[in-house]
């Protein structure tokens, strides 16, 4: 099974030329997808200091380690330091997380890396689709929860959050005539109280 980190990044790359579709805060969503899906386990717990503040994140007691080495490092991020979300969201999603997780995906056998020159000059990497498989998937499951009323798994829910903070639960998804707001409506309800994706919110709402 891919990591929640590995599904945000697929429905923020293009199938066929391989680009980056989402350029503002997409590190910093993976970072989150990967405490996210740690606190998915009941790994963590919040201690909440008040209302706009973000939330200071530690381990809850007994927790053991992960399986996966990246949701290994997220913990280990957590169990160093006293760190609040934005603090962890900004330490663990990083252009080097992103970088590895898309030779995950090529490891794989879902993308392929690619080089592309621009007007002959700049080497530019692109990570075209070779098995669309899973992308397919995550298109039905997502559209079956914002479009027709499903109830998503905690992951998916995870997820829609992340693509609400990142302003494109209404993009990534063929609206099929149903209106954008209504799609970024029914995204934000299910995004309350995923406090990963909330803290992705808080970082673009708050950084110039």
């Amino acid at each position: 099974m891919t990591l929640i980190a590995e599904d945000l990044l697929l429905l923020c790359f293009n199938d066929e030329i391989g680009n980056q579709l989402q350029q503002s805060y997409l590190n910093e969503a993976l970072g989150a997808a990967l405490l996210a899906e740690v606190d998915l386990t009941g790994a963590l717990r919040l201690v909440k200091p008040g209302r706009f503040k973000p939330a200071r994140v530690q381990i809850a007691e007994g927790t053991p380690t992960p399986s996966d080495p990246l949701l290994g490092r997220a913990l280990a991020a957590v169990a160093e330091a006293d760190r609040n979300s934005w603090e962890l969201v900004k330490l663990i999603g990083t252009k080097a997380l992103k970088q590895e997780l898309l030779e995950q995906l090529v490891d794989r056998g879902i993308l392929r890396s690619d080089k592309k020159r621009v007007l002959g000059l700049v080497s530019i990497n692109l990570w075209p689709a070779v098995d669309s498989s899973s992308k397919d998937s995550l298109y039905r499951e997502l559209s079956a929860v914002l479009l027709n009323g499903q109830e998503p798994t905690p992951r998916m829910r995870v997820i829609v959050a992340l693509l609400y903070a990142l302003e494109r639960a209404h993009s990534t998804i063929n609206p099929d005539g149903t209106p954008a707001r209504h799609v970024r409506r029914r995204a934000k309800q299910l995004s309350d109280g995923v406090w990963a994706a909330e803290t992705v919110r808080l970082i673009r709402s708050t950084t110039v």
